[in-house]
């Protein structure tokens, strides 16, 4: 009888251990967390749904311009949360969002999460947008045919290298043409201008270039050149910045 006990109990044991065995061990979820990355900007232009942003990291290149949805937490510059509604083209920004970016041009940012209003300097480029669709309405003759702008901006240097790429995006934009940067000698090289004839095949040169440059006012001369014969400018305008606002005195202006 102990015998047969003995036997039962050591049976018991060991379906106990095999169904320990069988059993599996639970181990507690962590959920993953993607990682939060910081874009500083400018806001170039926008609108009710989205926003062109232009990098401002001493680091941004030209390729740096990016499209964001408007629909995102939005706060001042003295930390509290505030409606998309004071956002306004010329802001310094951060952007936190999750690291998802489509490669497109402008690249599309997804997953934006959080607006920290920096600063508020001024529109710069929505200035010099002005001043370039102005430009492309008047003399309008110079402009026909034309299916793409070249813009040189090789001296205009108080924009960083991704606002002047929002600006040539932007001012293309308005003219309803592609565009293409380069010096007239790189657009020559490039097949644009034909150098024997001494014209721009099928488009227009802007040119745009600053000096005396302080932090409230500046000088700067602009240009549209389809030939030798076919071009105008304004050379010496005086821009000034008061209450946040540019706006400028022309220059001399000129005709070919």
């Amino acid at each position: 009888m102990k015998k047969c006990l003995s036997q039962l109990l050591i049976l018991v044991l060991l379906l106990g251990l095999s169904a320990c065995a069988k059993t599996p061990v639970l181990s507690e979820t962590v959920p993953t967390v993607k990682p939060i990355n910081i874009l500083n900007a400018t806001i170039a232009e926008l609108d009710e749904q989205t926003m062109l942003l232009a990098g401002s990291d001493v680091s941004a290149e030209a390729e740096d311009v990016y499209m964001v949805s408007t629909s995102v937490q939005v706060f001042d510059k003295e930390g509290n949360a505030a409606d998309a509604s004071i956002l306004r083209p010329g802001m310094s920004i951060t952007l936190e969002y999750d690291g998802n970016i489509a490669e497109t041009y402008p690249m599309l940012l997804l997953g934006a999460k959080k607006i920290s209003v920096i600063s508020d300097e001024g529109d710069l480029i929505g200035f010099y947008r002005g001043i370039l669709r102005e430009l492309m309405e008047t003399d309008p003759a110079l402009n026909e045919g034309a299916e793409v702008i070249g813009f040189d901006f090789s001296a205009l240097d108080n924009l960083r290298e991704s606002e002047k790429a929002a600006l040539m995006y932007l001012a293309s934009q308005d003219a309803g043409l592609e565009y293409v940067s380069g010096t007239a000698d790189e657009l020559t090289e490039l097949g644009y201008i034909d150098k024997n004839r001494g014209e721009f095949i099928n488009g227009v040169l802007i040119e745009l270039e600053t000096a005396d440059e302080k932090s409230e006012s500046f000088t700067f001369s602009v240009s549209k050149w389809r030939s030798g014969t076919g071009a105008i400018g304004n050379d010496s305008c005086r821009a000034k910045r008061q209450n946040g606002v540019w706006s400028y005195e022309p220059g001399t202006q000129w005709i070919s």
